[in-house]
């Protein structure tokens, strides 16, 4: 993963992005970024991994990935308000923007989100965002944002081979992660703030 190329690329005033964390393998994007705001980093960190031991979705479901194979990304936010209703709003707007990305990919398919956290090609998930946050006194102290992309993945396990899809079993084509990566955290950055 060359996080150079990525930060080299980012608009110049993304705060998304302004630091990232790249892990070769982790448990959880998410559980990273978690243990690290006790040190107080800044918004919009980004923490980066090729594998994750952990990975999960909504409900306690799992994310699985082969090594190198998915974008695999956490963000960081300290969001300015009281309304319960900002990690769908972070959900909703990451969904928008993945889509663009993957409509422009696989132009013959129906892109589409299925709500409330999933970016679907026909009837085949591609996209899972999980957005985990703490409240105090009503007010969000934080909130992390994971998104898991299915780029380069060959093949699935035989739980969700029938459900799962990605940008090379739909276009047979290898995909640079690092030029979709920054095209991602561009949009958000727009969308967002």
């Amino acid at each position: 993963m060359d996080i150079n190329y990525i930060k080299k690329n980012l608009q110049p005033d993304n705060i998304i992005g302004k630091e990232i964390i790249y892990l070769k393998q982790t448990t959880s994007a998410n559980d990273i970024l978690k243990k690290l705001i006790k040190k107080n980093i800044e918004q919009g960190t980004v923490v980066i991994t090729d594998y994750q031991t952990k990975g999960r979705g909504r409900h306690g479901n799992s994310w699985e990935a082969e090594l190198e194979t998915a974008i695999l990304l956490s963000i960081l936010f300290y969001p300015k308000t009281k309304k319960i209703d900002y990690n769908q709003k972070l959900v909703d707007l990451s969904a928008e923007c993945i889509k663009e990305i993957i409509e422009k990919l696989v132009v013959d398919k129906k892109v589409w989100i299925k709500h409330p956290n999933d970016v679907y090609v026909e009837d085949k998930k591609i996209s899972g965002i999980l957005v985990e946050s703490s409240t105090k006194a009503s007010k969000i102290e934080y909130a992390v944002l994971g998104i898991g992309i299915n780029i380069n993945n060959k093949e699935f396990s035989d739980e969700v081979k029938n459900t799962a899809t990605s940008l090379f079993l739909l276009n047979n084509k290898v995909y640079e992660r690092e030029s979709i990566i920054v095209e991602l955290l561009n949009k958000l950055y727009l969308k967002i703030f």
